[in-house]
């Protein structure tokens, strides 16, 4: 495969992920005199977590000992494999970095022991132990996140991408125009594992012309997935105000608590009197906001959408090129997303009985709820 293949050996072939990659290395160099003896590195699939790691460990001249959290999801599994490992020195005498990959795996029932285990390990490595995730924020990780340093991975832009997809088109010896990889990089949404993927397919219809000239959909079809809110945010904060209109609807997040993760970091971007705007858009959205929970006005619900995207967007006119790490709202998010499991299951079954998906209807759950509050007949 040429994901394989063509992965980043060292740090000069990262592409896209090169802040993230420092702060790697000076967490493994500082490994010692760290106070949070894991690193929890977290990103959507296919943007080079996993590899990133092996081309720093190789960068620095250490093993690397990788392990599947699905192979070993119990406490007996994890004390007899990775316990081992993190504490024995190398065979060579080299570093090592304790690599614990889709860490989400580990099985999250109390007898299982699997997560105690972990933080217990956390404590007694002699090495560096990092784990990958594709959402820290996930409920079953809510045992390991506070002992760990949380370190979100980049999102690949376009750019990235293409650059990446011209490298192996050449290395490989075939020919593509650059608007082709333009629209590869494109329906790949920053997932460079995609992409390469769709590369290789046309690679193989063309072996015999080495010249690829021309898209079939079949092979590149575009791909609908769901944004996570730190993708949400940066395109809010360092967008084009023009271009995310309908950011939300790749997305299966709670309105309301778009509202508290874009109000917490709001001060993360804007300063000054750019700041003063931002809250300003904010405000106004949630003035919308309680008109439809007093009036029933849902037309206002399209201008809700509008001002926490394009909106706050606006109120800031330069975009900055830096790399910015989100905070997670701090305890009134962390209560209500504990109300939201009940929800969740509620919209499995109505979906069926009101014949439209179940992301429809938990996003529009909320307001739902208000109509059905009026009769006194509550089913959230």
């Amino acid at each position: 495969m040429l994901t394989k293949k063509y992965s980043p050996k060292k740090l000069r072939d990262v592409i896209g992920q090169e802040e993230v990659a420092r702060k790697i290395v000076f967490y493994i160099i500082n490994y010692r005199k760290q106070k949070k003896k894991a690193l929890l590195l977290h990103g959507p699939s296919g943007i080079g977590k996993t590899s990133l790691i092996y081309a720093i460990a190789s960068e620095l001249g250490n093993e690397i000992i990788e392990l599947n959290s699905s192979d070993f999801r119990d406490k007996e599994k994890i004390n007899s494999v990775l316990k081992a490992a993190s504490q024995q020195r190398s065979f060579w005498g080299k570093g090592k970095i304790i690599l614990v990959d889709e860490v989400e795996g580990i099985n999250s029932h109390e007898d299982s022991g699997g997560w105690s285990a972990l933080t217990e390990l956390f404590l007694e490595s002699n090495f560096p132990i990092i784990l990958t995730t594709n959402d820290a924020w996930q409920r079953k990780l809510d045992k390991i996140r506070s002992k760990t340093e949380i370190l979100p991975a980049q999102k690949l832009n376009e750019f990235h991408i293409e650059k990446i997809l011209a490298d192996i088109a050449a290395k490989e010896g075939f020919k593509i125009k650059q608007n082709f990889l333009k629209i590869i990089a494109v329906k790949s949404f920053g997932d460079a594992r995609a992409a390469i993927n769709d590369l290789e397919s046309l690679i193989a219809v063309y072996k015999e012309t080495k010249e690829i000239n021309e898209l079939s959909p079949d092979l590149i079809g575009g791909r609908e997935r769901e944004k996570s809110i730190f993708e949400i945010l940066r395109e809010i904060f360092q967008g084009k105000p023009s271009e995310i209109l309908d950011i939300f609807d790749s997305s299966n997040i709670d309105i309301d608590e778009i509202f508290m993760w874009i109000d917490e970091n709001i001060p993360e971007e804007y300063k000054g009197e750019e700041l003063a705007n931002a809250y300003e858009v904010l405000s106004k959205a949630d003035v919308f906001r309680g008109r439809i929970i007093r009036r029933q006005h849902w037309r206002f619900l399209v201008y809700i959408y509008a001002l926490l995207s394009s909106g706050i967007c606006s109120a800031k006119k330069i975009k900055s090129k830096g790399f910015v790490s989100y905070k997670r709202p701090s305890r009134v998010l962390k209560m209500w997303i504990a109300k939201q499991g009940d929800r969740r299951e509620m919209t499995k079954r109505l979906a069926p009985a009101m014949h439209c998906s179940a992301k429809k209807v938990y996003k529009e759950a909320p307001y739902i709820e208000m109509i059905l509050n009026q009769e006194n007949q509550k089913i959230f």
